[in-house]
């Protein structure tokens, strides 16, 4: 992991669009109409659909990957820890992800 020294910012976005809420709903099989209606959504007190949470997750999974995070420092993921979702992530939002390497260690399976 020569790429990654410490205190290296990593960033990557992603555009929400309505096709990914649409591929996602089917897929989840989430179809609560806070994700799927707008005249329901309007109701709420978001105002407008919002993304479902499990969908912010998995975009956040792939702008890891895509940042090589995953794929050379987890063998496996078994989890996360107090995840939380702090704000609704509407329609035409741009996900953004920020990783600081904060420390570096040599593991069994390195050369």
């Amino acid at each position: 992991m020569t790429w990654l020294s410490i205190m290296r910012i990593l960033r990557k976005e992603y555009f929400l669009t309505e096709v990914d809420m649409v591929i996602f709903t089917g897929l989840s099989g989430d179809f609560n109409p806070l994700h799927t209606d707008e005249e329901f959504a309007k109701t709420t007190i978001f105002g407008r659909v919002i993304a479902q949470g499990a969908l912010t997750f998995a975009i956040m999974t792939g702008l890891w990957d895509m940042l090589r995070i995953i794929r050379v420092t987890v063998i496996a993921f078994y989890g996360v820890d107090k995840l939380r979702f702090a704000k609704p992530v509407y329609l035409g939002d741009t996900l953004r992800v920020k990783i600081t390497a904060i420390e570096k260690r040599k593991e069994r399976w390195e050369d």
